[in-house]
Formats: C-alpha cells, sequence, structure tokens
C-alpha cells in the first residue's frame, strides 16, 4: 500500500511539473507573439551585425535565439529565431516538434496550420494568425531536420521561429520615432571610467560643467535633426579630454551604435530638459 501511494505521489508530482514547464512555454510564446507586433525591437540584446541581434528574452528551454532584421522579397517581416533543441535522438526532436506545434495552435483564436503534410514528410509546419479579409498577419513556424555537415552532422535540430508580420521598413522608422521623442529628454553617454567621479560632481565653472553643457546643447539641436539615427549614443573619451578644448571635439565626442559601451567605459543618462 505503501509503494502503491509513493507511486501515486510521485506521478502527481510529475504530472504538476510538466503542467507547470508547459504553462512557461505557453506564457513565454505568447509574450514573444505580443512583442511581434513592433518587431521584437524592445527586447533586442547585443548586436551581432548590422541585421541581427541577440534577444534579451528566451523561450523556456531554448538552447540560443536572436532577432532577424534582414530585408526580404519573399517574407517580409522581422523574425524571432530559437533553436530549442539538438539531439541524436530523432524520436526526441519529434516529441518537442510536435508539442511546440500544439503549443502554437492553441496560442490565440484564429490562430491555425497554414498547411498540414502528409506524415511521411512532417517535418516543417506553419502556424498564421488570419486577418478577417483573409491575409496572414503573424506566423509560427516549426520545424526539426538532420543536419548533415559540420560538428553536428548526424544530430537533429528542433528550430521555431516566430514572424512579426510587420516589415523592417516599418519597425526601423517606430524604433526611430521612439528614439526621437527620448532624445528630446535624454541620452545615452558613454563615459570613460576615469572620467566617472568628475562626470557625476563636475566643479562649479569646471571643464567638465562646460563640456556637458556643450554636449546638452549638441543633443538637443541633435534631436531636431530629420534623418539622423537617434538610436545612436554618445562616447566622451578621456584620452582627449585633458588637452581640451586645445584638442578636436570630434576626437573627444563620437557617436556609436545604441546598446552598450565599449572596453573602460560605462553608460550615464544625461538629462536634456531645461
Amino acid at each position: 500500500m505503501k509503494r502503491v501511494k509513493l507511486v501515486l505521489v510521485l506521478m502527481l508530482t510529475l504530472a504538476a511539473c510538466c503542467s507547470y514547464a508547459q504553462e512557461v512555454e505557453r506564457v513565454d510564446l505568447s509574450y514573444l507573439i505580443e512583442k511581434a507586433a513592433n518587431g521584437f525591437w524592445e527586447i533586442r540584446g547585443d548586436a551581432r551585425d548590422s541585421t541581427h541581434w541577440d534577444s534579451r528574452v528566451l523561450l523556456s528551454g531554448a538552447k540560443g535565439c536572436y532577432i532577424d532584421w534582414t530585408k526580404r522579397t519573399s517574407q517580409t517581416g522581422a523574425s524571432f529565431h530559437c533553436l530549442m533543441l539538438t539531439t541524436s535522438d530523432a524520436s526526441e526532436a519529434r516529441r518537442l516538434y510536435l508539442r511546440l506545434i500544439d503549443l502554437a495552435v492553441g496560442m490565440e483564436p484564429g490562430w491555425k496550420q497554414v498547411r498540414e503534410p502528409p506524415s511521411h514528410e512532417d517535418n516543417f509546419r506553419s502556424i498564421a494568425e488570419f486577418t478577417p479579409r483573409g491575409t496572414v498577419n503573424r506566423m509560427v513556424d516549426v520545424g526539426y531536420d538532420k543536419e548533415t555537415t559540420g560538428g553536428d552532422a548526424g544530430k537533429y535540430k528542433v528550430r521555431i521561429i516566430v514572424w512579426s508580420g510587420v516589415s523592417v521598413d516599418a519597425v526601423e522608422e517606430a524604433v526611430q520615432e521612439d528614439a526621437r521623442a527620448g532624445a528630446r529628454v535624454r541620452q545615452n553617454v558613454c563615459i570613460s571610467d576615469d572620467l566617472t567621479t568628475e562626470w557625476r560632481n563636475p566643479p562649479a565653472g569646471g571643464k567638465m560643467e562646460s563640456l556637458k553643457r556643450l554636449l546638452i546643447q549638441s543633443l538637443r539641436e541633435r534631436a531636431k535633426t530629420s534623418g539622423y539615427d537617434q538610436t545612436r549614443w554618445i562616447a566622451v573619451d578621456s584620452r582627449y579630454y585633458s588637452a581640451w578644448p586645445n584638442t578636436s571635439w570630434g576626437n573627444l565626442v563620437s557617436t556609436i551604435p545604441g546598446g552598450s559601451c565599449g572596453a573602460a567605459m560605462h553608460r550615464e543618462i544625461l538629462a536634456l530638459a531645461p
């Protein structure tokens, strides 16, 4: 009797754990589908190159995720990619593949499979959100395949892609508009670590106070400039600070891609409002 009770407890515990894990997966995917509406730009991490970024959000159990803003003719829209599993077990890969399909199909009302292939070639499916006019909006692709080259040759990889349904051009414009709004009141400035104390507590009438005043004036003008990339950050380089104002402003202050500061630098927020 005790053994039967123990088995029942273990079965109930396992069921609860599975239910919890599935709920986490559902919440994660629901969140990503929500962020798809603006091309995932709010969850972009460090840039890999000009069109790819690490994601600051991962699907539960994912081995790695990234955001892709490549402009395509066949499939427009920003996309979110995750590698969910690498395994030598084909049945394990297929189980996860089918579970992800069930998860995506039941995600939101109006989502359904675009096509369901015959079982002998079933390793890729698309689940799409259809508009009242019958056109596809957001979409989730789920697939698995066997690698034929490289270090993972012979292993199966399960992947999931969430398509935003928003063109990359529209997403880039939304990012710029948000940056323009923020640029009117604040800016991200990368400061050399050895300037931290003086930056945060500039002596009255001193060089740092003058630098910050000129920088604020310059950034206020930049915020009004049409066509300027407002997502770029400012960097103040201490190597030229000691000689300034007898050195070029362009050497002391430069712009860099937004997202992170370089080595031996850190981010400070500079308020631009009077």
